[in-house]
C-alpha cells in the first residue's frame, strides 16, 4: 500500500512557528520579522474570537532552520546574511526598510 504524504499546510499559527524555533517567545518572532528572517504574519480578526496571526506555511520550516543555525553557533546577523543570500528554506523576505520606503518621486 503506498504511503500518503501530508500536503504542506497553507498557513501556520504563531504557536507552530514558535515551537519549530525552539519554543521562542512571540517577541523573538517579531524581532526576526523586523530583521527579515521570517515573513510578517497576516493578522486575522475573528470578532469576539479575538485576533490571530496567520503565518505562511513555509515559516515553520524557516523557523526550524533558524533554530538549527543558532544551535550550530551562528549569530543572528550571520543568519540574516544567509537569508539574504538565499541559503534559507522558503522564499526571500523583503527587508522592513524596503517594504516601508515610499517610491522616489522627484520633480523635474
Amino acid at each position: 500500500m503506498p504511503s500518503r504524504l501530508k500536503a504542506p499546510k497553507p498557513f501556520a499559527t504563531s504557536q507552530e512557528v514558535a515551537a519549530a524555533a525552539g519554543e521562542v517567545h512571540r517577541d523573538t518572532l517579531r524581532r526576526w520579522c523586523k530583521m527579515a528572517l521570517l515573513p510578517g504574519p497576516t493578522i486575522i480578526s475573528r470578532g469576539r474570537g479575538g485576533v490571530h496571526s496567520r503565518w505562511p506555511g513555509w515559516a515553520v520550516e524557516r523557523a526550524a532552520w533558524i533554530r538549527q543555525q543558532v544551535e550550530t553557533g551562528y549569530t543572528v546577523p550571520e543568519i540574516a546574511e544567509q537569508v539574504k543570500t538565499g541559503l534559507a528554506p522558503g522564499p526571500a523576505v523583503p527587508e522592513a526598510s524596503e517594504a516601508s520606503e515610499p517610491a522616489d518621486e522627484s520633480e523635474e
